[in-house]
């Protein structure tokens, strides 16, 4: 088979949870005998790339083309002209090689103005811009909003990563009689695996994130700061990039910045983003995780962590139930109340044996459920279906 996949954050860049899985799954591909092009469409805060660039990465084909809104075009026309270029571009390489199916995320309808015809039009549904700022209450009435919808109507076939995210998907675009699949994200358990000599730093917190509203990071630091005076010992590592969100003319960043108890200002680390092999060594240090996102399809970092061996605290919203069973594989948390974020880091920090039991079973229920092998062989399954 030969698969063209949409990714706008391939590694190696600045990336998220769809980049890590888009490598994972397209290396997957390639590693069992098939083809795949990655095309994408890539902003300046992504991936400095002057000009259009292919290249060949650990057997994947990867091609780069920058956004025109590096180009200082206004953001709506260069919303437009992004999409149409990468249309054009994904309609001339179907052209020259026949994919055997095209796959493009939900977030942001990259493949709205799509007129392939010839060829099956995959959406993997990792969590679209509609979907979150409806979690979020936030303003659903965008361009890109509309061209989520577009393109999720005119996809032949639905891949979905979690079940909470299939039913509100289903609500929010009308997709009442639409068939789907659901396929759990899934890591590589030899890869995120625990130390041999399973060394935990005592009191080490990690989040791995992106540093955004949405997952969390206030509410976080609100709880690390009802912890510090009881346990002056302990330390969090933010890892990920930061999003500078404005408001009221002050950033994300620096709101979260102002927000830390002087008494913990030198305990907490923002430590930007990292290359996979430094997240990995702060997962297997950590004593205990912590992702207390509002609202995710099915992410990645909760399972990194989990896979490794390392207690993780999870959101109790959304697709954490589906990913940690409460009290066995690890610990949900309410991201709305920091009281509570905290009282689940203390009962991990006060009860070693229970911390190992957990980190145990969180590592057995990935290798169980989310391990990236059987996760492959399901994908491949669902590609063959278009040969």
């Amino acid at each position: 088979m030969h698969l063209c996949i949409i990714c706008d954050e391939y590694p190696p860049c600045i990336h998220g949870g769809i980049g890590s899985v888009t490598r994972d799954l397209a290396e997957g591909l390639v590693g069992n005998g098939h083809k795949v092009t990655i095309i994408g469409i890539y902003n300046s805060n992504i991936l400095n790339l002057p000009k259009y660039r292919e290249e060949i990465i650990n057997g994947v084909r990867v091609i780069r083309i920058p956004s025109f809104t590096n180009k200082k075009f206004s953001s709506r026309i260069s919303v437009v002209l992004d999409r149409l270029l990468l249309s054009f571009i994904v309609f001339r390489e179907n052209s020259l090689y026949k994919f055997t199916a095209v796959e493009t995320p939900d977030y942001a309808g990259w493949l709205s103005f799509s007129t392939l015809i010839d060829v099956p039009l995959i959406c993997r549904a990792h969590g679209s811009k509609t979907y979150f700022d409806h979690e979020l209450s936030r303003y659903t009435g965008s361009l890109v909003n509309y061209l989520e919808k577009m393109q999720i109507h005119k996809a032949h076939h639905i891949i979905f990563v979690s079940d909470y995210t299939a039913r509100k998907s289903v609500e929010l675009f009308g997709l009442y009689d639409r068939q789907y699949e659901i396929i759990y994200n899934a890591v590589d358990t030899n890869y995120f695996r625990p130390l041999e000599n399973e060394v935990k730093e005592e009191g080490k917190i990690v989040f791995v994130n992106t540093i955004s509203p949405k997952k969390g990071a206030e509410n976080l630091i609100r709880a690390f700061n009802l912890l510090i005076r009881s346990y002056p010992n302990i330390k969090l590592f933010m890892v990920g990039k930061k999003i500078e969100l404005l408001k009221d003319g002050i950033s994300y960043y620096a709101k979260l910045q102002s927000i830390i108890d002087p008494v913990a200002v030198n305990n907490i680390k923002f430590l930007g983003h990292l290359s996979r092999d430094e997240v990995l060594k702060h997962l297997q240090t950590a004593y205990v995780s912590c992702f207390p996102s509002f609202s995710e399809a099915f992410a990645v970092a909760p399972l990194e962590s989990m896979a490794v061996g390392t207690p993780t605290i999870y959101t109790k919203t959304c697709s954490g139930p589906e990913t940690i069973e409460d009290g066995i594989s690890g610990l949900l948390c309410n991201p709305n109340d920091p009281s509570d974020i905290a009282e689940k880091i203390s009962i991990i920090l006060d009860n070693p044996k229970l911390a190992q039991e957990l980190g145990k079973n969180g590592r057995k229920r990935v290798l169980e459920r989310f391990n990236k092998i059987d996760w492959l062989r399901k994908n491949i399954a669902y590609y063959n279906r278009f040969k």
